[in-house]
């Protein structure tokens, strides 16, 4: 335990008094035996040999007490500045925990942020489905069920406002008939993208964003643990049709290079419904780390 200056100072004056009380003594013993043994000049200078020894002697205790004080301060300036470091190491330490602390709160603030806007981005997706008596059902639902009826309006141009997710769904229903027979990439790319075109607009915006949010967390610096737990966070706002229409994505020419090494990195189909394919072999496009996590 390092002690404060003034308890040095307390262990030092005990002993130095001791010092300079014997000192004292030897002194006026010594004048005392002189004074008494020597009453006259000449005997006082026969007897200078042995008052230049006892002088010697309270000049080398005098040394001796200056040369004890000065190590002891020593001492005591060598544990302060132990203590300083120490403290410079703690307040280090604890400025490295608030930096690290306030690192992942600015991290945090715009990981979600870009979340929100994802949900956003999806809830603001519209697509209006025309359609005649001739098709009956979409995904298993009666599309009867769901007609706006108009006083001028008949079934052949009935039509409905589809938002959000079921968008979708909708939407992956007609690619996936264009693609299911179909096994090479290029093919598949050339396929996927006669969809795009007309969903462009909703579907690149929403594509953009979500590639930011995982290269966000890819570019920090966290561990690969932390960075595969924010990565799961996305995972789990995607419904099972956003996953296929991803993993299309992904085959075509806009995220082959740069999304599909981070979605094979954070196994960002881990949840996806693979019997819902268009083709169970296209699985086979990426690496198994997409699916299941490789550690």
């Amino acid at each position: 335990m390092i002690k404060t200056k003034e308890e040095k100072n307390n262990r030092i004056w005990p002993s130095t008094i001791f010092i300079v009380v014997m000192v004292c003594i030897i002194y006026i013993a010594g004048m005392y035996f002189i004074n008494t043994h020597f009453d006259s000049p000449a005997n006082i200078g026969n007897s200078s040999g042995a008052i230049s020894a006892l002088f010697s002697a309270l000049a080398f205790a005098g040394i001796f007490i200056t040369i004890r004080l000065q190590h002891k301060e020593l001492d005591f300036q060598k544990e302060e500045l132990t203590l300083t470091r120490n403290e410079l190491e703690g307040q280090k330490e604890e400025f490295k925990i608030q930096n690290n602390t306030l690192k992942i709160q600015r991290f945090e603030n715009t990981f979600f942020q870009l979340l929100t806007l994802h949900h956003q981005i999806v809830n603001s997706i519209q697509y209006i489905q025309k359609y005649d008596r001739n098709i009956t059902k979409l995904s298993g639902r009666m599309l009867s069920e769901q007609i706006t009826r108009g006083n001028e309006r008949t079934i052949e141009d009935a039509e409905r406002l589809i938002s959000g997710r079921h968008v979708f769904q909708l939407r992956y229903e007609l690619l996936k008939k264009d693609i299911e027979s179909i096994f090479s990439r290029k093919d598949i790319n050339k396929e996927y993208y006669k969809h795009y075109e007309d969903f462009q607009n909703d579907a690149g915006h929403y594509f953009r964003n979500l590639y930011r949010i995982i290269k966000l967390v890819d570019n920090s610096n966290f561990t690969f643990e932390e960075n595969y737990s924010y990565t799961s966070i996305v995972r789990a706002q995607l419904s099972d049709y956003e996953l296929l229409w991803l993993f299309y994505n992904c085959l075509s020419e806009n995220g082959e290079e740069k999304f599909k090494p981070l979605i094979e990195k954070y196994s960002l189909f881990k949840n996806i419904p693979t019997d819902k394919l268009a083709n169970s072999e296209h699985v086979q496009l990426y690496n198994t780390s997409a699916i299941k996590r490789s550690i």
